[in-house]
């Protein structure tokens, strides 16, 4: 039986595809790397020069880190390397880090917010994603102009923190390529779900457990925004096919 995968629905934010042709451990072993073997963008030590608000810097901190990153000119990072081993610098350079700078101040808004759009990249390739899509924004925007209609500035993002009038946070990190079994900021997805399905159904397999065969899965993956489906899906097999070659099974998956 050969291998052929099929789409069954994709949006922005979730695809849901069928595997044919794979055992179970082939099927669990694409479901870990969706999860935590794909490389992305993620923010680690920030250094905070300001913070006169009501909350810890750690947990700031915390909440800035899982602000989903987005290379949108190598979104599946080929061409940026991981900084400790695979780049040739000495310390660090624009092909390893790019430094994200956070800065926000409340003003006279009685409800302000600080939210992804108080994130800067100094690599204009590098940024913050605020919505999934378009028509999540426009939601988003829809509900601020009638919860706050005399509102000068957009609040519209990725929540971090209510700020109090006067308080201010300002602070500095760098943005590095990752994976997530060194932390979840470099997770790519929220959710990644397995079904067994029967040959040529889309019943789950009730069969026992017996000999170890080939036969079909239904993934369903739940992405961040750091990657959309598609490149989400070609980095997963590149990995998978990348490691069984490592293992010599280089036949197995082409």
């Amino acid at each position: 039986m050969s291998i052929r995968t099929e789409i069954r629905s994709l949006t922005p934010d979730k695809v849901v595809f069928d595997v044919c042709g794979i055992t179970v451990a082939t099927a669990n072993a694409l479901r870990r790397i969706c999860m935590s073997r794909v490389p992305t963008l993620g923010l680690e030590d920030v250094q905070i020069t300001a913070n006169t608000t009501t909350f810890h810097d750690e947990f700031l901190c915390h909440r800035i880190g899982f602000v989903p990153l987005r290379h949108t000119e190598d979104p599946q990072l080929k061409r940026f390397h991981f900084p400790d081993g695979e780049c040739s610098c000495v310390s660090s350079c624009p092909r390893c880090r790019t430094d994200l700078i956070i800065e926000c101040k409340a003003g006279n808004d009685p409800c302000f917010h600080m939210t992804s759009r108080h994130l800067s990249s100094s690599n204009k390739a590098v940024q913050p994603i605020h919505f999934l899509d378009g028509e999540e924004e426009k939601k988003a925007q829809l509900a601020e102009a009638i919860l706050y209609p005399t509102r000068q500035t957009s609040q519209t993002g990725i929540r971090i923190a209510p700020l109090k009038k006067g308080e201010k946070f300002v602070g500095m990190g760098r943005v590095v390529k990752g994976t997530g079994t060194q932390h979840p900021r470099w997770s790519p997805v929220a959710n990644c779900s397995v079904m067994q399905l029967e040959p040529g159904s889309t019943k789950m397999w009730t069969e026992p457990k017996g000999k170890e065969r080939e036969r079909t899965f239904r993934f369903s993956v739940e992405l961040v925004g750091q990657l959309t489906a598609q490149e989400l899906l070609e980095s997963a097999f590149r990995v998978l096919i990348d490691r069984c070659k490592q293992l010599g099974g280089k036949g197995l998956l082409t």
